[in-house]
């Protein structure tokens, strides 16, 4: 009975994942996820940011400086850094989140 729970477990996990990973395989950027994932009210101060940081990616970096280039990556990354630690969004993978259901099955 064990044995066959566990395999039942181990596959809805895997196909759990699988579809997680195909989504993270598509390209998208990261800045408008961010903004789509929040609470819904995203601020001027934010989609400024978010704009820059656009307009730093679509530059033509070969044409640099390398001090501009140093320069402009700085600033992209403050900028990701600033979006990231205002994000709202606290979620647990769906795998983690499966985890801890099999961890709790298992230990009752």
């Amino acid at each position: 009975m064990r044995k066959l729970a566990l395999g039942l477990m181990t596959a809805f996990m895997l196909l759990t994942i699988i579809p997680t990973q195909s989504k993270a395989a598509t390209k998208e950027n990261s800045s408008s996820v961010t903004a789509t994932k929040t609470t819904g009210t995203v601020s001027e101060e934010d989609m400024a940011i978010m704009a820059r940081m656009k307009e730093i990616k679509a530059m033509d970096m070969s044409k640099l400086s390398p001090q501009e280039r140093r320069h402009y990556r700085n600033e992209y990354r403050s900028d990701r850094s600033h979006m990231r630690s205002h994000s709202t969004v606290y979620f647990a993978g769906g795998g983690g989140l499966l985890l801890v259901v099999v961890l709790i099955i298992i230990l009752i």
